[in-house]
Order: structure tokens, then C-alpha cells, then sequence
């Protein structure tokens, strides 16, 4: 079954609309559906004549849009809603929460996943075009499309991404980082991926390697997907994991860090700071790193050589 993006804004009629054509002109190819929906619309209102025009000059077309609110019923099979602006993002969140499992974003803050819980991130926004001028519409229209270019790699991985429920991903913490690992697993099994609870089991004193053995070791011989560790400083876990061959642990701390090493180090562990980042943050950056993807090229040929000193130079056991 094909994934399906949402595209939203208030009406329905403007911004929305454009960028669910822009982005099946743009990316259809993945496989992957668009569609749009309105926060505060009727049904069956087509799209404004300069909308219209815009999509039209990019050589898609709107004239068989009609508007439609968003409901339960057409959130059923969305992977991703994402929102013109901030404001479209929270409204959203505080209507839908308890009926919408998959990832909720901003179109200026690519690949952020801000959740039911997380912190709506700084982002640059799409205004609303309704009673400008022609030139004014083309202009936010074009912005549309420019941000749309920032999520290819994001939409690419979404095409190519196995089904939530055979993904399973390996969690591990000390005692310093047990908040930030129940909030990582409720979002996960939320969300129907299996998870591996490598420990700890509570917030008495626990040593940061044995965790970061088991889920290096499950990582390295492929029993899961990925792995996350936590401990109080993110250093520890990531320096343990690290001993483990085939394991490339980065600790990240912002969404940015986390993409970067999936796109340029093809990172299968993540390492979060207990004591740096708050959980409901660790949550966002989780999603950032999971949604990318590796770029190989120039960044493979590195990877490679890192590759190929560690099967020349560690000792066999």
C-alpha cells in the first residue's frame, strides 16, 4: 500500500492544495500519494484562480480540486500530515492527537516529526495568501515549492521504508536516561514498531556499557533495524557502543546532527544525552535521524575506508 502525505492549511483552497500538486509533480515517482485537507473549510470549493495559475506555469493542475475538512476518516491511512505554519501544526495537534498515529510536521521544518507531545519547532512559515495581490500568491506559492525541494531525501526514505510493523529497533539506557527510554517506547509502540528493551528497568545505579553491548551486538548482527541508547552525558554509551564491530554510534542533540550523520556517517545506533536534552526533545531528534537516509556517494566512499580499517585492525576474539 502506497504512503500518503497530508498536506494542510485553513481553508483548502490556496496553500495546501499547491503543495499536494507540486508534490505529486514533484515526487510521484517515490510511489507515494498526496493529498491535501482544510482545518476550517466546507467541502467542495475548488481552488483559488491564482493557486490555480501557479500550479499550472510548474505544467500540474488544480482544476479538479475540490476542498475538504480534515476527519477521522481521511486520516485513516496518512503517514505524515505536515502544516503550512506552526499555528496549522498545533491546531492540529490539539483536534486530532488521540485519532492520528503517524507523524505530524511543519513544510519549513523538513523531515521533523514534532509528534502528539513534542515542541513545535522555530520554522519558516507559509502565510496566507487569501485577499493579496497576484504577485503576492505567486510568491508564497513559490515558497511552497521551494521548501517541498527540502523533503525529497525525507520522501524518498518514506517511499523506501519497510512497514512499521517488521521494524524493530533495540533501546538501551542507564539509570540517567530511563525517562527519555519509556517516552521513546510508547512513541514506538504507538506506532507499531517492535522494540528490544535492552535495559535498564528503572532509575536505581546502572553501568552504561552493559546496555550499550546488548544493543551494539543486536545492531551489528542484524537481529534489529537500528539501536538508541541514553545515558546521563550521551559520551559513554556512544564510546561503549562503538567498541562493538560494524557499530557506527553518533550522539546528536538537535534534529540537524541527527540527519547529518544518517545522510553523511549512515549511523545505525543514536546516542542521547539524559541530562542535555529534555525527553519530549530526544523524541523529535529520534524522528529526524530515522526518517533519513544515507546518501552514499562521496559519504559511502568515507564510510568505506572506516569500514575497512576496522575488519583490518580489530582483534578477532
Amino acid at each position: 500500500m502506497a504512503r500518503t502525505v497530508l498536506f494542510l492549511c485553513t481553508g483548502n483552497t490556496c496553500r495546501s492544495p499547491v503543495a499536494e500538486a507540486v508534490a505529486r509533480q514533484m515526487f510521484g515517482c517515490f510511489g507515494l500519494e498526496f493529498q491535501s485537507a482544510g482545518l476550517d473549510t466546507i467541502s467542495g470549493l475548488p481552488a483559488s484562480e491564482e493557486s490555480t495559475a501557479y500550479v499550472q506555469s510548474t505544467g500540474a493542475c488544480l482544476l479538479d480540486h475540490r476542498s475538504q475538512p480534515v476527519t477521522a476518516v481521511n486520516l485513516a491511512e496518512v503517514s505524515w500530515v505536515i502544516g503550512m505554519t506552526r499555528s496549522h501544526a498545533a491546531v492540529f495537534r490539539s483536534r486530532f492527537s488521540s485519532l492520528f498515529q503517524g507523524r505530524l510536521g511543519i513544510l519549513g521544518a523538513a523531515g521533523v516529526d514534532i509528534g502528539p507531545r513534542g515542541a513545535t519547532p522555530e520554522a519558516e512559515e507559509v502565510p496566507d495568501p487569501y485577499g493579496g495581490s497576484a504577485e503576492f500568491y505567486f510568491e508564497v506559492c513559490g515558497r511552497i515549492q521551494h521548501l517541498l525541494a527540502g523533503w525529497e531525501p525525507f520522501f524518498k526514505g518514506l517511499a523506501n521504508r519497510k512497514e512499521t510493523d517488521k521494524m524493530k529497533i533495540a533501546l538501551g539506557c542507564d539509570h540517567r536516561g530511563f525517562p527519555h527510554k519509556t517516552l521513546l517506547m510508547k512513541a514506538l509502540a504507538a506506532r507499531g514498531v517492535a522494540v528490544e528493551d535492552m535495559g535498564c528497568p528503572g532509575t536505581d545505579s546502572a553501568d552504561y556499557p552493559d546496555p550499550a553491548f546488548a544493543v551494539g551486538e543486536r545492531v551489528a548482527d542484524g537481529r534489529v533495524d537500528a539501536g538508541v541508547l541514553i545515558c546521563g552525558s550521551g559520551i559513554g554509551v556512544s564510546i561503549a557502543a562503538n567498541k562493538v564491530k560494524g557499530v557506527r554510534a553518533s550522539l546528536c542533540f538537535t534534529p540537524d546532527q541527527a540527519r547529518t550523520t544518517r545522510q553523511h556517517n549512515d549511523s545505525n545506533v543514536l546516542c542521547l544525552s539524559g541530562d542535555g536534552i529534555e525527553p519530549e526533545a530526544a523524541l523529535i531528534v529520534f524522528d529526524a535521524w530515522l526518517a533519513s537516509e544515507f546518501e552514499d556517494g562521496r559519504h559511502g566512499r568515507r564510510v568505506d575506508k572506516i569500514i575497512a580499517y576496522e575488519n583490518q585492525h580489530q582483534t578477532l576474539e
